[in-house]
C-alpha cells in the first residue's frame, strides 16, 4: 500500500511540475508593437546585406519562415514538449530527453549578389502580411507569433 502511495505522490507531483512548467512558458511576455512598428531584422544581419529568396507564388506559411530567419525568431509552438524545451533553455531537446519537430533548411541565401536586401525583403514580407490581415507579434526573446488583424 505505501509503494502505490509513493508512486501517486512522485507521479502528481511531476504532473503539477509540467504544468507549473507550461503555465510560466505561456505566460512569457509578449510584446505589443505601436502601430507601424516592425520586428528589427536579427543581430549581426546588416539591412544593407544582399541576400536570395524566392518570393513568387509562396505561401503565408513559406513567408513567415523566411519572415523568422531574417528576425532571428521563430514562430511560437504550442506544443508542451517545445514549451517544456524553452523553459529548460533548449537543454531537454540536447541532451535528448524529449524528441522535437525536425529544424527546417534555411530558406534564405546571403551572399554579395543577392537579389534583395535584408530590409528590403523584410518589407516585402511585411506588406504579404498586411495584405492577408496577419500581424507579427514577439512572444518572449525567440519566438514570435502569428495574429489576425481588422484592417489592412
Amino acid at each position: 500500500m505505501t509503494r502505490i502511495r509513493v508512486l501517486l505522490i512522485c507521479a502528481t507531483t511531476f504532473a503539477l511540475a509540467i504544468v507549473i512548467c507550461l503555465f510560466v512558458v505561456t505566460r512569457e511576455s509578449t510584446t505589443t508593437l505601436q502601430p507601424g512598428q516592425t520586428l528589427p531584422l536579427r543581430a549581426g544581419l546588416s539591412p544593407n546585406t544582399h541576400i536570395t529568396a524566392n518570393l513568387e507564388g509562396i505561401s503565408v506559411t513559406q513567408a513567415l519562415t523566411i519572415y523568422g530567419e531574417l528576425i532571428g525568431r521563430t514562430p511560437a509552438d504550442s506544443r508542451w514538449k517545445s514549451s517544456l524545451d524553452d523553459f529548460s533553455g533548449g537543454r531537454l531537446g540536447r541532451w535528448h530527453v524529449i524528441s522535437l519537430p525536425a529544424v527546417r533548411v534555411a530558406a534564405i541565401a546571403v551572399h554579395a549578389d543577392g537579389r534583395w536586401t535584408a530590409q528590403e525583403l523584410k518589407e516585402n514580407l511585411e506588406t504579404l502580411f498586411r495584405t492577408n490581415r496577419i500581424a507579427v507579434v514577439p512572444a518572449g526573446k525567440r519566438h514570435f507569433l502569428v495574429m489576425k488583424t481588422q484592417q489592412r
